[in-house]
């Protein structure tokens, strides 16, 4: 047992000390043999990070640079905010249970605040926020933030994550920092295909994307395709009726980008379309003698677990011309923000229709599907 404490150690040490080497500007090492000078000593390796990023320090505020071409190749996550958790040391994605609506999109922040404190920019542009309010003991809760798995992980290029708070030039939604997703426009084909389970065998994920950048009049106009298709997972102890784990999801994602040479600039534009049907369990209610005010009747003589469903809607769009006057550049664009979040309970029961319909001389049933709302984000405009 002492031995495997020692080896745990060991790799625990050998991960976050080449991190922390790596983050330095020079690696140095030091012998207790002095006949090891310094000049004989030519190369330090760091084995062991888990930093894959590189850093642009030369800038006014340090920013990370941090490439996803082989990560969407090679990681074991799925979705973007996930991607990014394991790579990224500054950025986290939590994926709720038992919230209500907050379990249906993944909030995503930067340095632990906020996530309507972190500005997220696609190509360089505002990309706007969810129509969910986080509530009901949920993290970041009473803030909305920007539903990062709208964007498919082959569709980007590259995630640039400013190292500061940078609210002083955009603004109060970047407190946190700021993350601009760069989007691919290079020719050619390429595609994944993904399948993960947890070892007890529930939570089975399955992914396909494709991407393919054509030549098109002097310029580029790149196509991603993507579903994603995530199993329920459940982490409650034996005998407990609810369900605590990851929510069901099926994605279905599509992004076009791309530039064309118009005289003497470039027209540009990228659109997205995510539709994402998601369910997660709720409270377990009890029996109708345990519950009565929420169980009545012999539909769910053993309690039952109400399913909140959301039926989400993300579509996004950039038009803009960029050319270059001596030495100005100019660059006029028009962006477009949507999303829509519908509510639906399932498997469930309304007990004051039940106990109405007993009053009537009924059999005190209810519907077990309810219409709960919507929520929406209109259209947003934002001239730059």
């Amino acid at each position: 047992m002492l031995h495997q404490k020692t080896i745990r150690k060991a790799v625990l040490v050998a991960l976050y000390g080449g991190a922390a080497v790596s983050l330095a500007p020079a690696a140095f090492a030091q012998t207790t043999s002095p006949e090891v000078k310094k000049e004989d000593m030519q190369v330090v390796n760091v084995v062991g990070s888990r930093r894959a990023t590189s850093s642009a320090t030369d800038t006014v505020a340090p920013v990370d640079i941090i490439p996803l071409t082989k990560v969407a190749e090679q990681s074991g996550q799925f979705d973007l905010s996930q991607t990014l958790t394991y790579i990224s040391p500054s950025f986290n994605s939590t994926r709720q249970t038992g919230a209500d609506g907050a379990d249906l999109i993944d909030s995503a922040a930067l340095r632990g605040l906020g996530s309507d404190q972190t500005l997220v920019l696609v190509n360089g542009k505002r990309k706007h926020t969810t129509a969910l309010v986080n509530l009901f003991g949920a993290r970041n809760r009473g803030n909305t933030g920007t539903d990062m798995n709208t964007i498919p992980v082959l569709a980007i290029k590259d995630v640039q994550i400013l190292r500061d708070g940078a609210a002083a030039q955009y603004g109060s939604d970047a407190i946190a920092g700021v993350m601009d997703i760069g989007l691919k426009k290079n020719v050619g084909c390429e595609a994944v295909a993904g399948y993960g389970q947890y070892h007890v065998g529930d939570g089975k994920n399955w992914l396909t994307s494709a991407y393919c950048g054509f030549s098109v009049a002097g310029g580029v106009i790149a196509v991603t395709g993507e579903y994603l298709d995530r199993g329920r997972s459940n982490r409650s102890e034996p005998g407990n009726p609810r369900t605590i784990g990851d929510t069901k999801t099926k994605n279905a994602t599509l992004y076009i980008n791309g530039e064309i040479p118009v005289g003497p600039g470039k027209f540009y534009f990228t659109a997205g379309d995510q539709s994402r049907d998601a369910s997660s369990g709720a409270f377990a209610r009890g029996t109708p003698e345990d519950d009565p005010d929420r169980n009545i009747g012999p539909r769910y003589p053993n309690g039952f677990v109400p399913f909140i469903n959301g039926d989400l809607v993300d579509r996004y769009g950039i038009v803009g011309y960029k050319m270059k006057f001596g030495e100005w550049n100019a660059d006029l664009s028009q962006t477009y923000g949507y999303n829509r979040l519908r509510y639906d309970i399932s498997n469930t029961i309304n007990a004051s229709i039940a106990n109405a319909d007993l009053l009537k001389g009924g059999t005190g049933l209810s519907p077990d599907r309810f219409n709960a709302g919507r929520l929406l984000v209109p259209a947003e405009h934002h001239q730059l």
